[in-house]
C-alpha cells in the first residue's frame, strides 16, 4: 500500500493516509446478466418478507375489489361509458400492465373503501400506497405491442403524484 504525507495546519504534525487505488477497467455485463443481478439484489436487499407478503397482498385485494366494483357496473348497465365519462373497459385494467388514466382513481377508491368505509386508518392507507408505488415503480411498462411508453403517453396518466405511477426508469 502507498501512503501519502500531509500536514495538518493545526498541529503541524504530519498525518498519513493511504493512497487512492487505481481502478481496474471493468467489461460491461450483458443486458441480460445485470436484469438478472438486478432482480436477485431486490429479492435479496430490498423489503423484507413480511412488507412483501404485505404489499402482495394489497395488491391482491386491491385487483380484487377492482373486479368487484367492475362486475357491478356491469351488472347496473354502466357497460362501455357510463354517464360520468368513466370506459369500463379502461377503468378494469387499471391495475395492470401498464397503468392508465384511470390507474390513479382506482387507486383512491380502494384507498377510500379501505380507509373510510372498512375503517382500517392512515398505516393501512400508507402500505397501500406504498404497495402500488412500488408495483408500478417496478412495472415493465410496455405497449401492446412492444414498445416502451414515451413521455407522452405517460402524460395521460393523472391524478396522483407522478412518481407513484411511473417506473423509476421512466423519470427524470
Amino acid at each position: 500500500m502507498v501512503v501519502q504525507k500531509t500536514s495538518d495546519s493545526t498541529t503541524g504534525m504530519k498525518k498519513t493516509k493511504p493512497a487512492a487505488k487505481k481502478k481496474t477497467k471493468v467489461t460491461t455485463s450483458s443486458l441480460q446478466t445485470l436484469q438478472k443481478t438486478r432482480t436477485t439484489c431486490r429479492n435479496k436487499f430490498g423489503w423484507s418478507k413480511s412488507t412483501k407478503s404485505n404489499y402482495a397482498g394489497y395488491i391482491k385485494q386491491g385487483k380484487k375489489f377492482l373486479a368487484d366494483i367492475i362486475a357491478e357496473r356491469r351488472a347496473n348497465g354502466e357497460g362501455a361509458v357510463c354517464k360520468e365519462g368513466i370506459n369500463t373497459d379502461l377503468l378494469e385494467k387499471a391495475f395492470e400492465n401498464p397503468p392508465n388514466k384511470y390507474s390513479a382513481m382506482a387507486l383512491e377508491l380502494f384507498l377510500v373503501q379501505k380507509c373510510f368505509t372498512e375503517n382500517w386508518g392512515k398505516s393501512t392507507g400508507d402500505g397501500i400506497h406504498g404497495a402500488f408505488a412500488d408495483y408500478w415503480d417496478h412495472m415493465c411498462v410496455q405497449t401492446s405491442i412492444g414498445n416502451r411508453l414515451n413521455e407522452a403517453d405517460v402524460s395521460n396518466i393523472s391524478g396522483m403524484e407522478r412518481h407513484t405511477l411511473v417506473p423509476m426508469h421512466m423519470t427524470k
